[in-house]
């Protein structure tokens, strides 16, 4: 099951599976966030996997305050972006950051290409 879900998030994002780094499982208790980021340009592609639903109103999104985008998590969803411009460095539009649930618990996976 994992090597098949590794195979499906290469092939969304155009690449072989050996680019594909480990799935980093994530949880979100209420309240907890991860702080505004960057992916970093040692990692052209982040695909985020949402694995549940968060009620109506929970927050728990996955914002990107420069580009002024707020993905809110849907089971079975994924987002991707590219962490690198058209000159291959890091594009500052896509620092992101995960909006802490107000009383659900977020589940997700990082995979990162």
């Amino acid at each position: 099951a994992v090597r098949r879900l590794e195979e499906r998030v290469a092939d969304l994002a155009g690449m072989g599976v050996d680019h594909l780094e480990g799935l980093v499982g994530v949880r979100y208790m209420p309240n907890q966030f991860f702080s505004l980021h960057h992916d970093g340009d040692h990692r052209p592609t982040t695909v985020f996997l949402y694995l549940n639903d968060l009620p109506w109103g929970d927050e728990g999104e996955t914002r990107f305050p420069i580009l002024g985008l707020k993905i809110a998590p849907r089971k079975g969803a994924a987002v991707m972006w590219s962490n690198v411009g058209p000159d291959g460095k890091g594009d500052p539009r896509v620092i992101h950051h995960a909006v802490p649930p107000k009383s659900s618990v977020k589940y997700g996976v990082n995979c990162f290409l």
